[in-house]
């Protein structure tokens, strides 16, 4: 189980257009060797094909997306949600939080 602090609610369009009042968390992503701290949404996933969505905010200015092409960064195989729990990570906090330099 992960479990992260609410810090706020806010209100999203779904793709449906209906309105939906939803949980935020804060929470780091590392994609191709950056990392930098986003802001997530939680609704439930489970009938949709992909499990999580990142929008252009939290891409920044950060990347150049191509819809035309797909895994132009490589393909990484999805980790097990157990595998993220504290008693199995080896990386140190420190380098969980390293600054946005590259």
């Amino acid at each position: 189980m992960v479990e992260a602090r609410v810090a706020d609610e806010r209100w999203i369009r779904s793709s449906n257009g209906q309105m939906e009042k939803r949980p935020l968390i804060r929470a780091r992503i590392e994609l191709l060797g950056r990392s930098w701290p986003i802001d997530l949404t939680l609704t439930s996933r489970d009938r949709m094909t992909y499990d999580m969505l990142l929008g252009r905010r939290a891409l920044g200015h950060r990347f150049v997306v191509d819809p035309a092409q797909s895994y132009v960064g490589g393909f990484v195989e999805p980790l097990d949600i157990e595998d993220l729990s504290p008693s199995k990570t080896t990386t140190t906090q420190t380098e969980r939080q390293a600054p946005d330099s590259i």
